[in-house]
């Protein structure tokens, strides 16, 4: 189900005929490209001697697209290795394939119990100690808490960011929309049908594979209209889990004498709605944007119900649900 019609028809006319300003546009690669960059990556970290464990995670679906994500679990987490942060000695092609980020730094601990904060598809053990993941015991109960905590901190801005932004950045926007599958996977198991999101998958999917097939022109104009549509798909996400908490035997609804409540969360402000729609919620958003910069406080707009879970389930601690605990106040 879509926003209002002349809202969201007026929103998608608009990021469509404006002049995006494109770059960070993917280059070709090849799979053995990737594995150098690895090998290379490998070469540097297995060096350290704090360096407990080495990690790989996420899949390398599409040459040239894909980046490669590490996670280093050191014995001393507060003596991170320092010559990484600069990428010295790494190649301009190496440092594209790592996509300019740095490793993700745990100690073992945190990594033990990481896959009941935030779940690393395709983790692969590439040195060290392979360290074993403490798993969620509630898998139902998990897989909506973690669409709720990915919804709260990313959407829908990081694609109202991607269009409204003076530059357009290609790959990270086909990054984002490959990411945006795995809330989606999460919604799917608690809801009947595709909610309509089956087309959207396909056609991110195929973008991706034939990117390098099609001419700039038409590829361009096709992840901005892909970008557009999964503002779109963020707030059904949003609206279809509201849904599942107002029928769900696990969470009850807040229940407050105001229509709204702003909550702040570090430098991040979220306004909470009772009676939430998508109608509403995009015009509020929207209303934040404008032609000359980004909102830099301004996070999203989500239904009253999320703050239950992410202020009370206490035995998945996740990341987000650990910093409201201890940041949110509600005016």
């Amino acid at each position: 189900m879509r926003p209002s019609v002349n809202i969201y028809a007026e929103f998608k006319n608009r990021l469509l005929s404006k002049r995006h300003n494109y770059v960070n546009e993917p280059i070709p690669l090849k799979l053995n490209e990737y594995d150098k960059a690895l090998e290379a990556f490998l070469d540097r970290f297995t060096k350290y001697h704090n360096v407990k464990s080495v990690y790989r995670f996420g899949f390398i679906s599409s040459l040239g697209i894909s980046d490669l994500d590490f996670i280093v679990v050191l014995n001393d987490p507060l003596n991170k290795p320092r010559e990484d942060l600069s990428y010295k000695g790494f190649t301009a092609g190496q440092k594209y394939i790592f996509n300019n980020t740095a490793p993700i730094y745990l100690s073992e601990n945190l990594f033990q119990k990481f896959a009941c904060v935030l779940p690393f598809r395709g983790l692969e053990f590439l040195h060290g100690n392979n360290i074993r993941q403490i798993m969620p015991k509630n898998k139902e109960t998990y897989n909506l808490l973690m669409a709720i905590e990915i919804c709260t901190l990313f959407y829908p801005k990081v694609f109202l960011d991607l269009l409204y932004a003076s530059r357009f950045h290609v790959r990270r926007a086909l990054m984002l929309l490959n990411a945006l599958q795995y809330p989606i996977k999460l919604v799917k198991a608690h809801i009947p049908g595709d909610a309509g999101w089956q087309d959207f998958q396909k056609q991110v999917k195929e973008l991706r594979e034939s990117w390098f097939k099609k001419t700039s022109e038409y590829r361009r104009k096709w992840v901005v209209r892909l970008v557009i549509d999964a503002v779109n798909i963020s707030l059904d996400l949003i609206e279809k889990i509201a849904e599942c908490l107002a029928t769900s035997h696990y969470v009850t609804n807040c229940n407050f004498n105001k229509g709204a409540v702003v909550g702040r969360f570090s430098h991040s402000h979220y306004i909470f709605v009772s009676n939430f729609s998508k109608e509403h919620c995009l015009s509020i958003i929207l209303a934040k944007y404008s032609k000359s910069h980004l909102p830099k406080r301004f996070s999203s707009v989500l239904p009253s119900s999320f703050l239950v879970p992410l202020l009370s389930y206490k035995e998945h601690n996740g990341l987000l649900i650990i910093h409201l605990r201890s940041k949110l106040r509600v005016n």
